[in-house]
């Protein structure tokens, strides 16, 4: 699997990327994810994690992980928890995994518009004990349209790639 960084990530994770001077192939790889850091005021900072090829997300909150490592051993937890839901399959304890810089521009771009709508979509998710369900808030990032897919919405894109008939 292959992990695309923003520099500003892979700055507060403390993590040495692969692939420094090159470009690793992005577009359209079912291997690969990106990852990228945010800040709610009053919900801390987060990762917006996406699937390059779907632009399936993921939402981690950084003040759990101080270092890489435990960043990805939790990042893998999702992301198999995320091929579940759609029957897919995904062996996190059986991967490996190459850190790399984010080049992808259009990719950037799309997640860049996600952070945006996180921002608004945060009031939308409020519990009643004035908590933030981040599950709902992936939920909707998961179901708005991106006009970079071709099945415009990042759900129905995975469930294309990665899911199998039940």
């Amino acid at each position: 699997m292959i992990l695309h960084l923003s520099r500003a990530l892979a700055k507060r994770l403390k993590c040495d990327l692969s692939f420094k001077e090159g470009k690793v192939a992005q577009t359209g790889r079912e291997d690969s994810w990106s990852a990228d850091v945010f800040r709610i005021p009053r919900a801390g900072t987060h990762a917006l994690i996406m699937h390059d090829a779907s632009l399936w997300p993921l939402i981690m909150d950084l003040r759990l992980y101080k270092t890489y490592e435990s960043f990805l051993q939790h990042l893998l937890l999702h992301i198999e928890a995320s091929y579940m839901m759609v029957n897919g399959d995904f062996d996190g304890s059986n991967i490996t995994v190459v850190a790399t810089k984010r080049s992808n521009r259009s990719i950037i771009g799309s997640m860049n518009n996600a952070i945006y709508l996180i921002e608004s979509y945060v009031g939308q998710a409020m519990t009643e004990d004035n908590e933030i369900d981040w599950l709902a808030v992936q939920s909707h990032l998961a179901n708005t349209p991106f006009m970079s897919l071709p099945d415009h919405f990042p759900a129905k894109a995975f469930i294309n790639m990665v899911g199998r008939p039940l």
